[in-house]
């Protein structure tokens, strides 16, 4: 064999070898290296040299206080990212949609980093409307984007996103303790979709629902904001909350 081809011969094993080390971890969970050495049928230098590559790019880490290793936290990023990716290309008819039946604007959030950021906005038809932006991150506490998503959350992951009480004040309206916030996330479970009424800005008010990705955690979420005067009351507000959380759920199962 020609040494270029020889070459490309080992680089294809060792990647060959670096994927089934990937799947064999994805499936068994932590394993040593005498399983993952016995799995893929080579010496223990071999072995070595695949998890040692697969640390330093992340891939694979070593389980403290133990002899075993698990997937590492580059390829979990990743596979993170690409569901978010997913989100926004999923969510562009769902927002197409509840632009066009409502007129108002629609807005796509995601859970990224411990933040909430808008990564997408279908602009309303009104002159009149709501101004964030892609890449504004979303107060959790006062928005009901934030709310959807803190509602889908375990209990225990939540302060995590809201941070230290009182939380930011912008209006009268704006909750500002725990015990304000938790009574408004059961009311948000139970019905599938928040609402916050002029809680970041007076006179603006908005209608979401979470999107659950993988292991049914939020991923994000879709809201419809309007000036509160445009806002439907009563049973038109529930049937429009009800509508934004059924494209949710759709957007969901096409992740899962």
């Amino acid at each position: 064999m020609a040494p270029d081809n020889h070459k490309t011969a080992v680089t294809l094993s060792t990647l060959d070898h670096g994927l089934t080390v990937l799947e064999y971890l994805a499936q068994h969970g932590p394993s040593s290296q005498a399983d993952i050495r016995e799995h893929l049928g080579v010496s223990r230098a071999t072995a070595f040299r695949v998890i040692a590559a697969l640390q330093g790019r992340g891939y694979a880490e070593h389980v403290r206080g133990s002899h075993q290793y698990r997937l590492g936290p580059s390829l979990l990023g990743m596979i993170k990212n690409a569901e978010l990716s997913s989100v926004v290309e999923l969510a562009e008819p769902a927002m197409a949609e509840l632009r066009r039946g409502t007129g108002e604007t629609v807005n796509l959030a995601v859970l990224r980093q411990g933040r909430i950021t808008y990564v997408a906005i279908f602009e309303g038809s009104y002159a009149l409307r709501m101004q964030a932006k892609v890449g504004d991150d979303v107060p959790p506490h006062a928005t009901a984007i934030g709310k959807a998503v803190l509602a889908a959350l375990p209990e225990g992951e939540r302060a995590g996103l809201l941070g230290p009480e009182p939380y930011t004040r912008f209006t009268d309206n704006t909750l500002i303790r725990a015990s304000q916030v938790d009574g408004e996330l059961a009311r948000v479970a139970v019905q599938g979709y928040a609402t916050d009424d002029g809680e970041v800005e007076v006179g603006a008010s908005c209608i979401a629902a979470a999107i659950l990705g993988s292991h049914g955690r939020p991923v994000g979420g879709i809201s419809v904001s309007s000036v509160s005067a445009r806002m439907p009351k009563g049973q038109a507000r529930r049937e429009l909350g009800q509508a934004v959380a059924e494209w949710c759920t759709k957007i969901g199962a096409e992740l899962t």
